[in-house]
């Protein structure tokens, strides 16, 4: 499959927002998953870049966290669901709310069970996809409690070597020169329906699915965090 033209827009369901990756860039994309490097899309006191992995069959995208001087804050699991639109090449990832993190010393660490919950209790969310979410965390869970989570992490480093590699960075991360654009310049406009709800959103697609980012420090527990 051709990394060339594909789109990949996140969803969040807290806030109700739709955005365009524009600005991500696929690094290899085949059946059973994505990789992407990305700048965050706003400015972050903390992250500031990294490298994402979408298992899209699977239910969930597995990021790796870097700081502005390129030292590994964590890496960062999304649990999603997803859409595709074969006729415009067009992913739109959902963030289910619940997201694992993984320190570099191997702690783990479950996040926003609360907002799972307050989300089913607000009608944001079916019954339908709390189970959905439940079953993609186990799935997740067990892969890491099993010790056979460097067995994801090895897609984004040996993709993320070759990417160095490639743009002779030895180690310098990937656009560290500066933050990532204005949000103005992250977001574009989506197929389909109207409006999203961020100043970085365009018009959210016409299909309902798409991950999540939010503003805190990768060590909170506020949804996916880019």
């Amino acid at each position: 499959m051709s990394e060339e033209g594909v789109r990949l827009y996140r969803k969040r369901i807290i806030p109700d927002e739709c955005i365009l990756l524009k600005d991500d860039i696929v690094l290899f994309r085949s059946k059973e998953m994505i990789i992407t490097k990305w700048n965050t899309l706003k400015p972050k006191k903390v992250l500031h870049h990294g490298y994402s992995c979408y298992f899209p069959e699977r239910g969930f995208k597995v990021s790796k966290f870097y700081d502005h001087n390129d030292q590994l804050i964590s890496w960062y699991c999304d649990i999603v669901s997803h859409t595709y639109d074969a006729e415009t090449d067009t992913y739109v990832f959902t963030d289910l709310l619940v997201d694992v993190i993984v320190y570099p010393d191997g702690f783990v660490r479950v996040v926003d069970l609360d907002e799972l919950a307050d989300a089913l209790r607000d009608g944001k969310m079916t019954p339908q996809q709390l189970q959905l979410t439940l079953r993609h965390l186990d799935k997740l869970l067990g892969i890491i409690y099993k010790g056979e989570f460097e067995r994801l992490q090895k897609y984004i480093n040996d993709q993320e070597e070759a990417d160095r590699a490639a743009s002779g960075q030895n180690g310098t991360a990937p656009g560290q020169a500066g933050a990532a654009g204005s949000a103005a310049d992250q977001a574009g406009a989506a197929p389909g329906q109207a409006g999203a709800a961020s100043d970085q959103a365009g018009a959210a697609p016409a299909s309902g699915d798409a991950d999540a980012t939010g503003d805190a420090a990768p060590s909170s527990g506020s949804s996916s965090q880019r």
